[in-house]
C-alpha cells in the first residue's frame, strides 16, 4: 500500500487548547486527517475498516498514544478522511515529542509515516525577518518595477518596465527587402490613422491589394 501524504492537519487543535481558557469553552478538538492510499498499484475505493496508530520519538509500542480504528471509512479514488480526536479524545501531550510516527493500515496492509504538526494561529505580527525576506528592497517604492536577481547574485533589486526592454537590447523588427531576409525584433508602431493596415514583410504598415 502506497501512502501519499496530502497532510489535511486542520489543527485549530492547539489554538483552542493552548490559547482559548478551557474553563470557557466545551470544545472536543478534531484533527481531520486526509491521504490518498492505493493496494496493489490501484486506488482504493468504497469502504474500508482503517485503524490509526500514533506513536511519540519512535515505533515502539511502549511509545503507542493513540490507536483507533475507523469502521466502513470512504474510499473515493484512494481520498480518505478520516476526523481523529472524534472517538478518542485528543491529548495535546502526544505532540510534543522530538517527532511523531503514523501508522495506518487497510485489512493486512500497514505504512508508517513521520508526522509534523502545525498550529493554527488566531493572529500572527509581522516577522522581523525571513531567511530570503531581507533581500527584497521596499516594495513601497516600486511603483511599475519589477523584482530581478541583482547583478551579484546574492539578493534582489527593481527594475522598471521601461529599463528591463532596454536592458534586454531589443532590436526593431526589421522586414525583407526582397534580396535579404529580416530579422526579429519589436513592431514597429502604427500611426493613428493605420488602424485598417496590416503589417507587411518589407516591416510597413499598408492595406492589402
Amino acid at each position: 500500500m502506497r501512502f501519499n501524504i496530502i497532510l489535511s492537519y486542520l489543527i485549530s487543535l492547539f489554538c483552542i487548547i493552548f490559547v482559548m481558557p478551557l474553563q470557557a469553552y466545551d470544545y472536543q478538538p478534531i484533527l481531520e486527517f486526509e491521504a490518498n492510499l492505493t493496494q496493489s498499484g490501484s486506488l482504493i475505493n468504497g469502504n474500508k475498516d482503517v485503524t490509526v496508530k500514533i506513536y511519540k520519538n519512535n515505533t515502539d509500542e511502549a511509545n503507542l498514544v493513540y490507536e483507533e480504528e475507523f469502521t466502513n471509512a470512504t474510499f473515493i479514488d484512494g481520498n480518505v478522511r478520516l476526523p481523529i480526536g472524534s472517538i478518542t479524545p485528543i491529548d495535546p501531550a502526544w505532540f510534543n515529542a522530538s517527532i511523531n510516527y503514523l501508522s495506518l493500515s487497510v485489512d493486512d496492509d500497514e505504512v508508517i509515516t513521520t508526522m509534523s504538526v502545525v498550529p493554527a494561529a488566531t493572529f500572527a505580527n509581522q516577522s522581523e525577518s525571513t531567511p530570503t525576506g531581507d533581500l527584497f528592497p521596499a516594495i513601497s517604492i516600486a511603483t511599475n518595477n519589477i523584482v530581478v536577481v541583482n547583478s551579484t547574485a546574492d539578493g534582489f533589486t527593481y527594475i522598471s518596465t521601461t529599463n528591463l526592454l532596454q536592458n534586454l537590447n531589443l532590436s526593431t523588427f526589421s522586414g525583407s527587402d526582397g534580396t535579404s531576409a529580416g530579422s526579429n525584433g519589436l513592431v514597429i508602431a502604427p500611426d493613428a490613422d493605420d488602424n485598417l493596415k496590416f503589417l507587411k514583410g518589407d516591416g510597413t504598415w499598408a492595406v492589402p491589394d
